[in-house]
C-alpha cells in the first residue's frame, strides 16, 4: 500500500470508503457509501486496525505498509453488529480482534456449487455494477427536488438534443471525477446500507435504475436519428420511440451478461431470475442461445405476476380482441414462455390479506380470487409433466401486528404461507376430480417453493402441507432485515424448518439491492442458526443442482 495516496477500501461487494495512509496511520478521506461514524481506526503494536460497525475489517503493518489481512464484511452484519456480538460463536471477538483476525485468516472459504433461486432480475447487480453499465452511455444525470435520480423523457421539439433535466444536473464527467457525487449515485442505486428501511424503498430504487435505463435509451436513440425542422412534429419522435424500445432490450441483455458474470464470481452455478415482462424474457433467452460466456453458470427465468392483477391477466376467455391485452394474458403467454425455456411461475403479492372468499372460485368478480389465479397457474404448469415446472409463492415476508389494550394481536396475514398452501391443496384436489371424470390419472404437482416463509403460525397442519408437496423454503435473511421485516436475525426460522424435515435454501432476494451474496447468506445462517444449517442447505443444493443442468447457458 503506497504512502500518501488515496486508497479505496472495499468492505464488501458494494460498500466502500476512501482513506489515505501516511506510513504510521490512516485517515478518512471519504466515507463512500458507509456512515462515517461506522468507520473506526485503532493502532496497536505497529498494526493499524480498521473496524467497520465495530467489526474488524482490515489491518496494515506500519513497518512494511502491507495489508496483512482484509476481510469481507456482509452488509447485514454491519447493520446488525450489535446482535452479531451476542451470537454464540462470535461473542468475544471484539474483546480481542487480533485473535479474531487470525482465526478469519485461517478459515476455509467454501462457496462451490451455490444456487441462487430467489433473486429479481433488476436487483442482481450492485449499485456500482449497474452504474458501470450506464456511465458510458449517457451525457448527463439529474436529480429532482427530492435529490433523487430522475429520467425526464427529455423530448424538446425546438432543441431535441437539449435535455430538460431536474434542478441538479451534472455531466457524466463531473460524476466520475467527484468522489462524493459518484458515491451518492452508487448509494442511491441500492438499498441504504447504513440502516433498516421500509418496504417502499424497493420501488424508489427500482425507479432510479429505470430512470437511468430510460436515459440510456434516449441518448443512444437521438444519436442515430437525424433531426430536422420538417419532421420535428411527428416523424422524429416516432422514430426515436421505436429505437428506444430496441435499445432497452440491448441494455437488458448487457445486464443479463453482467449479472451472470457477477454471480459466477460468487460461486453460483445456477440462478433463476424473477421478471415480469414476458417480451423481454423471451428476447433475452432467445438472444442468449447464440451467445457464449466463459463462466460456468446456468440460468433461467420465472415469470412473475402480482396477485392483485385482474383476473383478465390470468384467464384467456376474459380477454377481448385487443392485442396488448392478449400479450398480458397468462393463458396465452405462459405456455409460450415455457416453450421458450421459462422454468416456472412466481406469484407475488401474497402478503395481502387472504380472505375466506379466496378459498373458492369467484362469482362475477372481475379481479378473481386467489383460488382462481392459482387454479389457472397450476393447470398450465402441470400440463408439462416432462419439465416438472416450479411454482413459487411469495408469502410470509412482511410482519403485521396491531397494538390493542397494550397487548399484541398477531394479524392473520402472518399465517399466509399456510393459507396459500391450503388453497393450493384445494385447487389440486379439484383439478384431480375433473381429471378423474375424464378417466385421467392424477396430475403431478409442480415443484413448490415458498419465498421467505418468515412469518407463520407454527402448526402441524403447516408442516403436513409442506411435506405433502415437498415444499422448499427460500430464506432471504439480508433483505428481510434490510426491509425491517425482521428486527433480530436470531428469529429467522432456519432451525424450525430443518427440525421438521423441511428443506431450506438460502437466497439474496436481489443481492445488488441488499449488498449481499449467497456466501454471505451462508455465513449469516451459520452464525444465527445452528451449525448444521449450512450443511443441510448445501446438501439440498447438491440434490437440486443436477436437475437444473438443463437450464439456459
Amino acid at each position: 500500500m503506497k504512502e500518501n495516496q488515496i486508497h479505496r477500501f472495499r468492505v464488501n461487494k458494494d460498500m466502500f470508503f476512501d482513506a489515505i495512509y501516511d506510513g504510521e496511520s490512516i485517515s478518512l478521506v471519504s466515507p463512500g457509501n458507509i456512515k462515517e461514524d461506522q468507520i473506526m481506526f485503532e493502532v496497536m503494536d505497529d498494526i493499524v486496525y480498521i473496524l467497520i460497525g465495530k467489526l474488524p475489517y482490515v489491518f496494515i503493518d506500519t513497518k512494511t505498509g502491507n495489508i496483512v489481512y482484509e476481510e469481507t464484511i456482509p452488509t447485514t452484519m454491519i447493520r446488525n453488529s450489535g446482535q452479531l456480538k451476542e451470537a454464540k460463536e462470535k461473542k468475544d471477538y471484539l474483546k480481542n480482534f487480533q485473535t479474531y483476525f487470525e482465526s478469519l485468516n485461517n478459515k476455509s472459504d467454501s462457496k462451490d456449487n451455490l444456487l441462487e433461486l430467489h433473486t429479481h432480475f433488476m436487483e442482481v447487480l450492485s449499485g456500482e455494477e449497474f452504474f458501470d453499465l450506464v456511465k458510458d452511455k449517457v451525457k448527463y444525470i439529474s436529480f429532482n427536488e427530492n435529490d433523487e435520480l430522475v429520467s425526464s423523457y427529455p423530448y424538446d421539439e425546438n432543441r431535441p438534443t437539449n435535455i430538460k433535466m431536474g434542478p441538479k444536473t451534472y455531466s457524466i464527467d463531473e460524476v466520475l471525477n467527484n468522489q462524493d457525487l459518484y458515491n451518492k449515485v452508487v448509494k442511491d442505486l441500492s438499498i441504504d446500507s447504513s440502516k433498516q428501511v421500509q418496504f417502499e424503498e424497493i420501488s424508489k430504487v427500482l425507479h432510479r435504475r429505470t430512470a437511468l435505463i430510460e436515459l440510456v435509451s434516449y441518448y443512444k436513440a437521438i444519436s442515430q436519428v437525424k433531426f430536422s425542422e420538417e419532421n420535428r412534429q411527428h416523424n422524429w419522435k416516432k422514430a426515436i420511440d421505436e429505437l428506444r424500445s430496441q435499445i432497452r432490450r440491448d441494455f437488458y441483455f448487457d445486464m443479463l451478461v453482467a449479472s451472470l458474470k457477477s454471480l459466477s464470481k460468487q460461486g453460483v452455478k445456477y440462478v433463476e431470475f424473477s421478471y415480469s415482462t414476458a417480451g423481454s424474457i423471451t428476447s433475452l433467452i432467445d438472444r442468449f442461445r447464440n451467445y457464449k460466456i466463459d463462466e460456468d453458470i446456468s440460468f433461467n427465468f420465472l415469470y412473475s405476476v402480482h396477485r392483485t392483477k385482474r383476473l383478465s391477466s390470468f384467464k384467456k376467455d376474459c380477454v377481448g380482441s385487443n392485442s396488448k391485452s392478449r400479450k398480458e394474458c397468462l393463458e396465452s403467454v405462459l405456455p409460450i414462455l415455457i416453450e421458450c425455456g421459462v422454468t416456472g411461475f412466481d406469484l407475488m403479492g401474497m402478503e395481502s390479506e387472504i380472505t375466506r372468499n379466496d378459498y373458492y372460485p369467484s362469482i362475477n368478480d372481475i379481479n378473481g380470487t386467489l383460488y382462481d389465479k392459482l387454479y389457472t397457474v397450476i393447470k398450465i404448469l402441470t400440463m408439462y409433466e416432462d419439465k416438472k415446472l416450479t411454482l413459487r409463492l411469495h408469502a410470509g415476508e412482511v410482519f403485521y401486528d396491531t397494538n390493542l389494550d397494550t397487548s399484541i394481536i398477531i394479524d392473520e396475514r402472518n399465517n399466509n404461507p399456510q393459507k396459500t398452501l391450503e388453497i393450493v391443496d384445494i385447487v389440486i384436489n379439484d383439478l384431480n376430480l375433473e381429471r378423474k371424470k375424464q378417466g385421467m390419472k392424477d396430475l403431478i404437482p409442480p415443484n413448490i417453493r415458498i419465498g421467505h416463509g418468515l412469518h407463520f403460525k407454527k402448526s402441524q397442519k403447516y408442516i403436513d402441507l409442506l411435506k405433502k408437496y415437498n415444499v422448499i423454503v427460500e430464506i432471504n435473511a439480508s433483505s428481510n432485515f434490510a426491509l425491517s421485516n425482521i428486527n433480530n436475525l436470531k428469529d429467522i426460522p432456519y432451525n424450525w424448518y430443518l427440525e421438521n424435515d423441511i428443506p431450506v435454501v438460502l437466497s439474496t432476494d436481489g443481492g445488488g439491492f441488499y449488498l449481499t451474496t449467497p456466501t454471505t447468506e451462508m455465513e449469516l445462517a451459520e452464525i444465527f442458526g445452528k451449525k448444521k444449517v449450512v450443511g443441510e442447505v448445501m446438501k439440498t443444493n447438491q440434490d437440486l443442482l443436477p436437475k437444473f443442468k438443463g437450464g439456459t447457458r
